[in-house]
């Protein structure tokens, strides 16, 4: 089977572009766009962050020059042991590539990387993550850049507070098929936001109408 076959991503595909399930509480350009203390005083206990895109370019094992700061931010609000990292690429026990790449990215990061014989979006991977953490799906937050496997999994873990990243670190190394992927979410996350937005104009129109007699 290749390498690059996500079989639990196509168990799950029913599940893809179901709102209850892919929007994100929350959008930002990278990881330096969130209020980190804001984060905690919110309740929020652990952090699991995916890898490739989100803190290091795809299938790189060093944290990118400008998430650095913010990086070392995170760890001295939460701690080292309150932040794990999933990625579909490393921590695989059965691949020894893989096992090389937890390695590099623990010893490079110095955070845990959690292992699963599964993959995002399957809810294991992000049980795992909770049990090493020591926190429940209300008290963790998972931040990544893809709606089909970082958002999907979380949400199908129970885990309410997801965070999208919106601007990939290297998307021009993307392989085709997670480009492919990449931007039919985009566009359904742009489709929806704008439902939405016309939905609140709606009802805001609504409103005023019936207060003002205008309906």
């Amino acid at each position: 089977m290749a390498q690059w076959l996500n079989v639990d991503f196509l168990r799950n595909a029913h599940l893809f572009f179901n709102r209850d399930l892919m929007l994100p509480t929350s959008v930002f350009p990278d990881i330096s766009g969130i209020g980190w203390e804001n984060v905690q005083a919110s309740g929020i206990k652990g952090i699991i962050f995916d890898a490739d895109q989100t803190l290091v370019p795809y299938h790189g094992v060093m944290l990118h020059p400008g998430l650095v700061e913010t990086f070392d931010k995170v760890k001295r609000v939460y701690g080292a042991d309150k932040i794990a990292i999933l990625s579909n690429y490393a921590g695989n026990q059965m691949d020894d590539r893989r096992t090389k790449r937890k390695q590099a990215l623990e010893a490079n990061l110095g955070v845990r990387v959690i292992s699963a014989a599964k993959k995002k979006p399957a809810p294991e991977p992000y049980h795992a993550a909770m049990a090493y953490l020591g926190t429940t799906p209300e008290t963790t937050l998972m931040v990544g850049d893809r709606l089909a496997t970082d958002i999907l999994g979380a949400r199908r873990a129970g885990i309410q507070r997801t965070f999208l990243v919106l601007n990939p670190i290297d998307a021009h190394n993307d392989p085709w098929y997670t480009s492919l992927t990449r931007n039919f979410e985009r566009k359904w996350y742009d489709k929806e936001i704008q439902i939405r937005w016309l939905g609140y104009l709606s009802g805001k129109w609504m409103q005023w109408g019936s207060h003002t007699g205008g309906i």
